[in-house]
């Protein structure tokens, strides 16, 4: 049970730190154990899982504020005043929120590939 909870604390850390020493000292495991979990499959499987969550959530974040990123252009389309810092934000997370819409129909192509290969594989 132990060693799960340095495991997480890990995966958290090099999530969030800049470098693998950084996260070592941050997990309270030593550097060479990291980089011997980070060798091992099942490890660098957790850490993608995990690194993939973090990254959805930031993504929906931005799917969200696409509505007032909106709001913000169609302000300055009518001639309202807005700065130039929510200009520069709106379309920044606009790009963002298209990122996420293409990185949805990407994953669904993918996995449409995968159904027909393996259906074509069953069949042969």
């Amino acid at each position: 049970m132990a060693r799960l909870k340095k495991v997480d604390r890990a995966i958290s850390a090099l999530l969030t730190s800049p470098s693998v020493a950084d996260a070592a000292s941050k997990s309270g495991v030593s550097l060479r154990t990291l980089f011997r979990w980070l060798r091992d499959d099942d490890f660098r499987q957790e850490l993608r899982e995990v690194r993939q969550q973090a990254f959805d959530s930031a993504l929906s974040r931005a799917s969200y504020a696409s509505n007032e990123a909106v709001d913000v252009l169609l302000k300055a389309m009518r001639g309202e005043s807005i700065t130039r810092i929510q200009l520069w934000a709106a379309r920044g997370i606009l790009d963002v929120a298209e990122t996420v819409r293409e990185d949805d129909v990407l994953s669904r192509l993918e996995r449409l590939e995968r159904a027909v290969r393996e259906r074509k594989e069953r069949n042969e």
